[in-house]
């Protein structure tokens, strides 16, 4: 079944997404309009690739109606049309709206947003939408499935050249890079991205 899985995948690019990815996580920057008073809950942790630290709004606020936001400098202008949300168990977004701009002054609404899960994580959102060429990304959040405070663990704006890449697909081989080789190439693209992308530790 792992064969036939990787029959129809192309490595190349999603090697060259994850280290898009990782530069992504390396090279942005995070703002955000509040957190959480313990401070534990910080802007950053947004895009630290990891699932188990959060990003929580200011609890005061959103009880009085204060709708938090979250601005993401990319640091150049890049054309995107993907915005991936990981969410937080009972703090999940249910209505939100996405912006971009170029100067972080004038803001325009993403178009023709279509929403859907990654297979492999259920707390994945994969928001795509008309690409868009932009510095800055703009997530308003104005409701919660169950009123609660917002809180998410990750946000990640996708290049358009990345677009019809499967995420589940994507962070399967980010897990296991080796899971499945079929010649000599593909050995070879699986130890380039790890000499790029892995830590020492």
């Amino acid at each position: 079944h792992i064969k036939e899985f990787y029959s129809n995948i192309n490595k190349d690019l999603i090697f060259s997404y994850l280290l898009s990815r990782k530069r992504y996580q390396d090279t942005v920057k995070v703002e955000v309009s509040s957190s959480h008073v313990s401070g534990q809950n910080r802007g950053e942790l947004l895009i630290d690739d990891k699932s188990e630290s959060t990003w929580l709004a200011d609890e005061s606020g959103w009880q009085i109606g204060i709708k938090p936001w979250i601005k993401v400098d990319l640091g150049e202008e890049r054309k995107v049309s993907r915005l991936l949300l990981r969410q937080e168990a009972n703090r999940i977004p249910s209505d939100y709206e996405i912006s971009t701009s170029k100067d972080g002054v004038l803001w325009e609404k993403v178009r023709n947003v279509y929403t859907s899960k990654a297979l492999v994580a259920e707390d994945l959102i994969i928001n795509n939408f008309d690409p868009t060429t932009a510095r800055y990304f703009m997530l308003k959040i104005n409701n919660t499935k169950n009123g609660f405070t917002p809180g998410l663990s990750e946000i990640e704006a996708i290049e358009d050249k990345y677009k019809d890449i499967d995420i589940s697909t994507a962070l399967r081989i980010k897990e296991s890079p080796f899971e499945y080789i079929q010649d000599k190439n593909e050995l070879q693209q699986a130890y380039s991205y790890l000499q790029q992308a892995a830590l020492l530790k």
